[in-house]
């Protein structure tokens, strides 16, 4: 007998279920978002080699606050990720090792920054190669472009 959702007490609509009232076109259009968001979150996890999704979320926030001229400090690491400060610097420790991240000191802060050529990256120096931004941008445009032109 096979190990179906249903014998594993797991409940599924049929595809052409609505479910509570939204529209199939609604359906699609999460369906290839959250497929999306899930094909960039395996290419970060892969160029940044992050071990799991904390550590991802860690470095993906280190890149926001950096490439937004505003760096990350432990402190707010500690806050968004909700663990304690030696847990995030024990994360950190990877990343900080392989340059992938680097630590500048402000005042009593330790402020946080991608390192060196992680985003620009021609020489294939990090995992996945060269310039990660260009290729999830285009991921995005390509995406965003088909969703609204369905109907």
């Amino acid at each position: 007998m096979s190990e179906g959702p249903k014998a594993m007490g797991v409940c599924c609509l049929p595809p052409a279920t609505n479910y509570q009232g939204e529209s199939p076109g609604a359906r699609h259009r999460a369906l290839r978002l959250l497929g999306a968001y899930y094909d960039l979150t395996l290419q970060l996890k892969e160029r940044f080699g992050a071990e799991d999704p904390i550590d991802l979320v860690m470095v993906v926030l280190i890149a926001i606050g950096d490439l937004g001229d505003v760096p990350m400090d432990a402190e707010l690491l500690t806050e968004k990720l909700g663990a304690s400060r030696s847990t995030v610097e024990r994360r950190l420790r990877g990343f900080l090792d392989r340059g992938l991240v680097v630590k500048e000191r402000q005042g009593k802060a330790a402020l946080f920054r991608l390192g060196p050529g992680v985003i620009d990256n021609p020489q294939g120096r990090w995992p996945g190669g060269a310039d990660i931004t260009a290729e999830m941008v285009g991921t995005l445009m390509n995406l965003v472009r088909d969703l609204v032109n369905e109907e």
